[in-house]
């Protein structure tokens, strides 16, 4: 066996070691979002969300605009230690994610060196899926199914418009946390 083989090994024990962990930390997030009266799916758009903008920017974006994210203004994930606890399950889920996202290209950089023509997977919401740039196409490449998806190219939407109460309360609610960990 040779050290790339060993280093295979170890990759796929920890790829599907973070699968697992990733999946329940999304799993617990749509759960928070059911039991607050919410679609969980809507929990997929918070998760995004926070990747793209942050925990704390989602949260506090949550608080000013719950209809954004399938919620009511009277509902309880909105009260304050549920939005805490939010912004604790909203990073847990995206670290997992990108733990995972990083084990995946590991393991492909071994692949894709041995064999210049496979087709390299990446990480999709706890997925393989592979990428065909030039059809514009994706499929997951995990449960073996034929499905082709078609991908859209659109303008990058920016930042979201900040919210000045929202940013005034991201900047307390980092120094507090800085505070905290002193």
């Amino acid at each position: 066996m040779d050290t790339d083989d060993a280093e295979l090994i170890n990759l796929e024990h920890g790829i599907e070691e973070r699968r697992r962990a990733y999946l329940r930390a999304r799993d617990h997030l749509r759960l928070m979002m059911k039991d607050a009266g919410a679609d969980p799916e809507a929990a997929d758009h918070l998760a995004a969300s926070a990747d793209e903008f942050g925990a704390d920017h989602t949260v506090g974006r949550l608080a000013y605009e719950p209809s954004r994210y399938g919620l009511t203004p009277d509902s309880l994930l909105l009260e304050p230690a549920r939005r805490a606890r939010l912004r604790d399950v909203l990073e847990e889920v995206t670290d997992q994610n990108g733990r995972l996202g990083m084990e995946i290209n590991a393991r492909e950089a071994i692949l894709c060196r041995r064999d210049p023509n496979r087709e390299r997977r990446y990480n999709i919401d706890g997925r393989d899926a592979g990428l065909d740039r030039l059809r514009k196409t994706m499929r997951y490449l995990d449960d073996h199914t034929s499905e082709v998806l078609t991908l859209e190219s659109v303008e990058p939407l920016g930042a979201p418009d900040r919210i000045p109460e929202l940013h005034a309360e991201l900047r307390l609610a980092k120094r507090r946390r800085r505070d905290r960990e002193r």
